[in-house]
């Protein structure tokens, strides 16, 4: 799995974000964009260079800020001096406290790579932009140090629907829009046992007219169960009825907000977000990066089809239906194009791209060391013409002394070292350069294999498309010949 990124500008900054794949819009991109446009993380300079990173350098970047989010002391690390029966029990407790939060950590880091997947979110309808049921994916975002909004709130004004949600989240809003469907057929079952209690009670009534009125008492007893029976009854009746209307209301309510975006909750997001700030918005399980600039609240574009147009990068959110306008780098309104053109070569998919810069890295890390080789060795070879040079004048001044003072045999024999040492210090040199030579001769063929097979590769994609587009040209000429064949032996 791996993220094509887009060089962008924000504040007047070089940054690169990272765009979706396969998964859509998933928390891991959001929060990561969030942090990269802000300039708290920067991406590996391989994947820079490649314009592709692998879900282990974000999963890396993003666990690296959340490690060191965390500060605070170490573990067991406790003051100096004299401790007291008191103080050491409350040294162990601090103690067993960081061992608890370095568990939760584990466990938190654990969940990064899932991000790349979704997660499991369940707001609140009355708690704010930041009303959540408490998971472990938003302890990742506590430790990555960003805030996760959503604008699915309730009007407070509509005081039947705010007193029956309350501060229930979406899940529990399901549950009772279920109980709600299940008590509507127990209320039919509940007015048929009613039913049918009543008559059977009034036809027990006629056929006791007919006869001598002696069990006064026993029919008035009987009389008497009959109507606790209904009552009890009717007490459920009524139970079941006020869950089935809570259930209709949560049903109307989740029906006419299922855009998960709510006027009131689109002006407590404007409210709540400040001037500047980055933050992961979250609506319909998709998570985009929100900033706020000028009092207007803006999305991050992370659409691939988006890859090659440096004029869209934000989307303004200023409507609950999704009827918006796209915004360039400095937030102004994007214009049309006078023309499309399609993009040229073949398109490459995250993956493709991925593999392909490993091939290019592995050239780039050799190209590195040959250059590094290259500078060792002209640095060898200025040390070596530097020894020459001192031992061509150490050898000029023993001549000149040896002239001098009468004597040649002295300078004969130091004139015979120096020239040994000499030729030493050449053939050295010369075979430092052969293999530097050889070095960039293995560089250059592996860059000419590699252009190669990029070559072949777009080759064979073009004639692909060349055959599917001349094959009905093909078959017309086909067809004609043997029209004119025919005619010929007719004739």
């Amino acid at each position: 799995m791996a993220y094509t990124l887009k060089s962008v500008r924000y504040m007047d900054k070089p940054r690169h974000i990272l765009l979706q794949n396969s998964n859509g819009p998933c928390p891991l991109l959001a929060a990561a964009n969030a942090l990269l446009l802000q300039g708290t993380l920067s991406l590996p300079p391989q994947a820079i260079r490649s314009n592709v990173a692998s879900i282990s350098d974000v999963v890396n970047m993003l666990a690296e800020r959340a490690l060191k989010g965390q500060g605070g002391g170490t573990i067991g690390s406790s003051s100096e001096g004299k401790r007291d029966e008191s103080s050491s029990s409350s040294s162990s407790l601090i103690s067993l406290q960081d061992d608890n939060r370095q568990y939760h950590i584990h466990e938190v880091m654990t969940l990064f790579p899932s991000l790349q997947y979704g997660m499991d979110v369940n707001p609140k309808f009355q708690m704010g932009p930041t009303g959540y049921e408490y998971t472990m994916g938003l302890s990742v975002f506590d430790l990555m140090g960003v805030e996760l909004v959503h604008g699915w709130l309730v009007d407070e004004q509509d005081i039947e629907v705010a007193s029956i949600i309350g501060s229930r989240s979406y899940n529990e809003l399901v549950e009772m829009m279920i109980r709600g469907n299940e008590a509507k057929e127990e209320m039919e079952k509940l007015v048929l046992q009613m039913d049918q209690l009543k008559k059977d009670n009034g036809e027990r009534g006629e056929e006791e007219k007919e006869q001598e009125i002696i069990m006064k008492e026993e029919n008035a007893q009987e009389s008497s169960v009959v109507e606790q029976e209904l009552m009890i009854l009717q007490s459920k009746l009524d139970e079941m009825t006020e869950v089935y209307h809570h259930g209709q209301v949560i049903g109307h309510f989740l029906s006419n907000t299922s855009t998960q975006l709510t006027y009131t909750g689109l002006m407590e997001l404007h409210n709540h977000v400040k001037e500047g700030s980055m933050c992961v918005f979250f609506r319909n399980n998709h998570f985009a990066t929100m900033t706020k600039h000028s009092g207007i609240l803006y999305l991050l574009v992370t659409d691939l089809g988006y890859a090659n147009v440096p004029e869209v990068m934000w989307e303004k959110l200023d409507d609950i239906n999704g009827d918006t306008e796209y915004a360039d780098e400095k937030f102004a309104r994007t214009q049309p194009r006078n023309d499309i053109s399609a993009a040229l070569g073949p398109t490459l998919t995250p993956e493709q791209m991925l593999a392909q810069s490993s091939v290019a890295e592995a050239d780039y890390q050799l190209a590195l060391q040959l250059s590094r080789n290259e500078r060792a060795i002209d640095e060898q070879e200025g040390k070596m013409i530097a020894a020459a040079t001192e031992a061509s004048l150490h050898v000029y001044n023993m001549e000149q002394h040896g002239i001098a003072g009468g004597g040649t045999t002295v300078n004969d024999t130091a004139t015979a070292d120096m020239d040994e040492e000499y030729q030493a210090d050449v053939a050295r040199a010369a075979m430092a350069a052969a293999r530097e030579e050889e070095d960039r001769m293995v560089a250059m063929q592996l860059q000419a294999q590699f252009e190669e097979d990029a070559a072949r590769e777009n080759r064979l994609a073009g004639q692909q498309t060349g055959r599917d587009q001349n094959r009905p040209q093909a078959q017309n000429q086909q067809g004609m010949m043997n029209r004119r064949q025919k005619k010929e032996k007719g004739g």
